[in-house]
């Protein structure tokens, strides 16, 4: 076992300023290839939660709209997408 002391950046004296992180890719559309080639069958059949059914392998999930943003969607579905067990191509 270790121990890590962990400092929220405002706490450091002479850290640098936070910059928006560039990609050489889309986040939104790279998420979206990875939940279709995953095969997971995705449900938006669900008012205020999401999960992963391990009896029927599927995804539930509240409706893209009731999401803050786009980020907040496809943390929540890759992450419901880590727990299924299809490997499937459509």
């Amino acid at each position: 076992m270790f121990y890590a002391t962990v400092f929220n950046l405002q706490q450091m004296e002479g850290a640098p300023e936070p910059t928006q992180r560039a990609y050489a890719w889309n986040p939104q559309d790279r998420a979206e290839q990875i939940l279709r080639a995953s095969g997971a069958r995705i449900l938006h059949d669900q008012g205020d939660r999401a999960y992963y059914s391990p009896v029927t392998d599927e995804i539930h999930l509240p409706a893209r709209e009731q999401f803050k943003d786009s980020a907040a969607f496809y943390g929540t579905a890759l992450h419901e997408a880590g727990h299924c067990r299809v490997t499937r191509a459509d």
